[in-house]
């Protein structure tokens, strides 16, 4: 709601965006801004979501996984990986940091390594591992909700965290995407 208050704001005093992007939920708000879906339907798929991932990570027991923040390169934090499943990289946010997601058991284990070869580790508070294989299966759900509503093309260019591209601009492809 703060992000598309922001945007609302500037647009009132005739700030227009050339193009957007919103880094995880934020796509969501980005997508909004560009008029994709209305207001209401942001609140709607917000709810949908977060219910959805939590569902999904319900699946894989009580661990619903956890996040951490890496100081070094992907490869470098992939190197450290190799041996260690039901570890990710969720993130590649800069080219000296890398955010990791999966089961609290692989992170634990993944920043124990990666301190070992002197990389700055800090744990996330979060209430999954997001962006993990462990939230996968809600792609599902959010798919079925967005099915019934009627996206329309952007307004301006979306960049997609999936895809590093901007959204496509027919409604299915975009309801494709945004639910994965």
């Amino acid at each position: 709601i703060a992000g598309l208050a922001v945007h609302r704001l500037l647009t009132e005093f005739g700030v227009r965006p050339d193009m957007a992007g919103g880094h995880s939920y934020g796509e969501l708000v980005a997508l909004c801004a560009a008029e994709v879906f209305g207001d209401e339907d942001l609140i709607t798929l917000s709810a949908v979501r977060a219910e959805a991932i939590l569902a999904a990570v319900g699946e894989h027991g009580t661990d619903p996984g956890t996040m951490a923040v890496v100081a070094a390169t992907p490869d470098e934090v992939r190197a450290a990986l190799a041996a260690i499943p039901g570890v990710v990289i969720a993130n590649h946010n800069g080219p000296r940091q890398v955010v990791l997601a999966g089961t609290t058991p692989a992170v634990d284990a993944a920043l124990a390594a990666l301190a070992e070869r002197g990389h700055t580790t800090t744990r996330l508070p979060v209430a999954c591992g997001f962006h993990s294989p462990l939230v996968a299966g809600a792609a599902a759900l959010l798919g079925t909700e967005l099915a019934g509503r009627d996206l329309r093309p952007p307004t301006f260019p979306v960049w997609s965290n999936a895809t590093a591209a901007p959204y496509d601009t027919e409604p299915d492809q975009l309801r494709a995407l945004l639910a994965r």
